[in-house]
């Protein structure tokens, strides 16, 4: 009965520990570089990476996530939603910094675009921005590709954006527009 009791005991000792090293876990996420930029038909999807543009198209651009995390694989609960670990961001992207510029002249609206002129307050482009993971997504819709006028050849698009922490980060896109 001695033995057993010690077996309790010592078993009791190892899942409060195994529950107080598992919640202790923290992982942290620092936005640290240009990451991969891509021209896609529909939705980001590696299969629908395009380089020549002949309709609607979004361009989707993952800035470098770094992420550190306390590795503890010891305890007796892999897979424990309450005992998860903490996420902290250490920077985030400042959302009104965001600006997307091409290399050449282009029309909208009947208004001439010039070339490395921010262009995302236009009516028409969708942009969204998520602040934490650091990706951004600029839609260019039906609807604002029928208001353009490029020509026909390649266009260089330039994003740049923040952080939080002052970190500028800037990436370019070449794309051959073939709309008519």
């Amino acid at each position: 009965m001695r033995l057993i009791k010690k077996i309790l005991f010592c078993y009791l000792i190892v899942f409060f520990l195994t529950l107080i090293i598992q919640s202790c876990c923290h992982d942290r996420f620092r936005i640290i570089g240009n990451g991969e930029i891509g021209a896609y038909t529909d939705y980001y999807n590696p299969g629908n990476k395009i380089d020549t543009v002949k309709g609607a198209f979004l361009i989707n651009w993952n800035l470098e996530l770094k992420t550190t995390s306390l590795i503890n694989n010891i305890s007796l609960f892999q897979s424990c939603y309450a005992t998860g670990c903490a996420q902290t961001f250490e920077n985030e992207i400042v959302d009104s910094s965001f600006t997307i510029s091409c290399n050449k002249d282009f029309k909208y609206n009947g208004l001439l675009i010039a070339a490395e002129t921010d262009f995302s307050d236009l009516d028409k482009i969708v942009i969204y921005i998520e602040k934490k993971w650091g990706g951004v997504e600029i839609q260019f819709s039906k609807d604002f590709l029928d208001l353009t006028d490029f020509d026909k050849c390649d266009y260089e698009f330039k994003v740049n954006i923040k952080t939080t922490d002052n970190i500028y980060f800037e990436n370019k896109l070449k794309v051959n527009m073939d709309l008519k």
